[in-house]
């Protein structure tokens, strides 16, 4: 981990939020007039990526894709530029706790998350990728935009009680670049069949990803396991997913029946 930036183009560092193999995460501020400032996300490329052509191009997609998106359920994004060579994208602040912390902290705890918490997170998500799913462009067409990476990782929770989704990096959209490999583009155990297979994604592979997190969220255990990646691939093409109600204390009908039916 290299020093602390200064400033980053118009962006005065505060302070760094996490670092990734390819990129960093700061929290930032900008000084306008009168003493105004703005406090924000600002995630750069790592110096030694920053000429990678192939991840260039990710990086840019991901910039082009949630600057399209407005909801409160997406990280908004404000600005998208080049400082130093490198290339950076400034967003909005989430003052919270991922997902995947919170499960684990809950977990070691030895506490379960309440039915109505669970619902709220679920139908929070959806909401958001609703959204993405279903935006046009100008002349309204679809956009085609699919996450592909929906995980507790990627989902925020705010300490004023927001569920946020992160991280468009490895989005799809028709606009986007094509990949030049079927590389797997995800997290192994939130994948659904098609992605281990490095087939195109779609709007269902975000439902299934969702409701592999819905079913870990009312059960309080992973759905997909395995000690290395070629037993987890192995285990989501089967997607065995075992019955709900058997392994928590009575969620509605309902929500057991539109995870089984994501999952199907």
């Amino acid at each position: 981990m290299g020093p602390l930036p200064e400033r980053i183009g118009k962006y005065h560092v505060l302070g760094r939020i996490a670092t990734g193999g390819m990129a960093e995460v700061y929290k930032v501020k900008t000084i306008g007039i009168a003493g105004f400032e703005k406090i924000q996300a600002l995630k750069r490329i790592l110096p030694e990526w920053s000429r990678e052509p192939r991840f260039i191009r990710s990086f840019v997609d991901e910039a082009r894709i949630a600057v399209e998106l407005s909801h409160r359920n997406i990280v908004q994004v404000f600005d998208f530029g080049k400082a130093g060579g490198e290339l950076f994208l400034a967003m909005e602040l989430i003052e919270g706790i991922d997902l995947r912390t919170a499960i684990g902290e809950a977990a070691r705890r030895g506490l379960s998350l309440p039915v109505p918490v669970a619902c709220y997170i679920i139908a929070e998500i959806s909401g958001g990728l609703d959204h993405a799913h279903r935006k046009t462009d100008g002349s309204g067409r679809p956009m085609g935009i699919v996450h592909c990476d929906v995980s507790p990782q990627n989902v925020m929770l705010s300490f004023d009680g927001y569920v946020k989704i992160l991280d468009f990096g490895v989005a799809r959209a028709h606009f986007s670049s094509v990949p030049q490999s079927k590389r797997l583009r995800g997290k192994p155990r939130y994948m659904a069949p098609e992605q281990t297979r490095g087939e195109a994604p779609t709007a269902a592979t975000d439902v299934f990803a969702l409701g592999i997190i819905g079913w870990e969220l009312l059960t309080g255990r992973p759905l997909f396991g395995g000690d290395d990646l070629m037993s987890i691939l192995s285990a989501v093409r089967r997607a065995e997913a075992p019955p709900i109600e058997g392994l928590n204390h009575a969620p509605p009908p309902q929500l057991v029946a539109a995870i089984a039916r994501a999952l199907a």
